[in-house]
């Protein structure tokens, strides 16, 4: 919870700074929000597309489900929010009942006219002989350009796809693309062991100065050889140990 609101506010910042930079045809400044109905709200988002465009800006979000989205922005917003994105790319996405996600994506493509070719047959008899007469049309209608039906049926990665600019819609199959890691994952190893006749016990994990003085000072001044203690001192960046002399017995006649 505390990390989504810690990115949430620090990309809200980035989006409403943005705005305040010059015009530039060649910048590119991208916001990645992927899981985007998980983020919660962010700031100046309900149209930074339109805002950040000329200043470079691109944003790309990434969501499995607009009524999540809608409960964090409202609908009016969110509608907003996603019909502003220039290139669009429909993936394989679920229904329900009360409509869900695939029923908005099909509202997304908008409408098209589709033509049927129908022919029309008709007899006619008379006492000699029976007439036929044949009639051809095309009959018109709108529909939707993609049914939800066929988004909820999309192969892996498969999706319909439309660019900025064009009208029409394309199905568009592609490749998964693996990346080079950049870094190796970080694995926690073993902790160090002692080596045998080297202090402490053998086996026993090994502990640096730091921890080693403060066990020390956990445990209280110990007596040494000769009546002399010594205490622990801690201190940033260093450890001593600072001998205590016992007090000197005083005599009395």
């Amino acid at each position: 919870m505390a990390l989504r609101e810690l990115i949430s506010c620090r990309m809200g910042l980035a989006i409403t700074e943005v705005p305040a930079l010059p015009d530039s045809a060649s910048r590119r400044i991208w916001f990645h929000l992927e899981e985007f109905d998980a983020l919660g709200p962010l700031q100046g988002l309900k149209d930074a597309q339109a805002r950040l465009r000329k200043k470079g800006g691109c944003v790309v979000i990434g969501l499995q489900s607009i009524d999540q989205v809608r409960a964090i922005y409202g609908a009016a917003a969110a509608n907003t929010i996603i019909e502003n994105g220039g290139n669009v790319l429909i993936l394989r996405c679920g229904s329900s009942e009360r409509g869900g996600t695939a029923p908005f994506a099909s509202e997304l493509t908008g409408e098209r006219e589709v033509g049927h070719d129908e022919t029309t047959t008709s007899r006619s008899k008379g006492k000699e002989h029976t007439t036929s007469s044949t009639a051809k049309h095309v009959r018109r209608r709108t529909g939707k350009a993609v049914l939800a039906s066929r988004i909820v049926q999309l192969a892996d990665r498969s999706g319909h796809l439309r660019l900025a600019g064009e009208a029409e819609w394309k199905k568009v199959p592609f490749d998964y693309v693996e990346f080079q890691a950049g870094t190796e994952p970080y694995v926690p190893g073993p902790a160090p062991r002692r080596e045998a006749g080297k202090g402490g016990a053998d086996g026993e994990p090994c502990l640096d100065a730091h921890d080693a003085a403060l066990r020390q000072a956990a445990r209280g001044p110990q007596p040494r050889r000769g009546g002399e203690d010594r205490s622990v001192s801690i201190e940033e960046g260093s450890v001593a140990e600072i001998p205590n002399r016992p007090p000197a017995h005083e005599s009395h006649s």
